[in-house]
């Protein structure tokens, strides 16, 4: 798996898989809805400028989310349907997983 860098911020890091045809989205430090969308923005970019039909959505290096589910996500799934997207795996962070324990990252 060879990761080509798309977008590199502080909030998110969005990157394509050229050999496997999908995105790779590591989400970043604190997000609330106002920069949730904002990353799910630059996703939608992504998936426009790199057309494929697969996303890992991982959201382990998220410290705090405050993000709420809403008419604007529905929209914004619809558009990423459109854009292609048939196909999302999600890696949740260990702060919306109750009684589980956070384990340190390999390096």
């Amino acid at each position: 798996m060879l990761l080509r860098s798309l977008l590199d911020t502080p909030e998110i890091t969005i990157s394509y898989d050229a050999d496997n045809q999908w995105l790779y989205a590591d989400w970043k430090g604190e997000h609330d809805q106002e920069s949730s969308q904002r990353c799910c923005m630059l996703l939608l970019d992504s998936l426009r400028q790199w057309p494929c039909h697969k996303l890992l959505n991982d959201n382990s290096s998220i410290s705090k989310t405050t993000v709420q589910i809403s008419v604007w996500g529905a929209w914004w799934l619809e558009e990423m349907m459109r854009a292609g997207l048939q196909y999302v795996a999600w890696i949740y962070p260990a702060i919306l997983l109750p009684g589980r324990q956070r384990r340190p990252r390999c390096s």
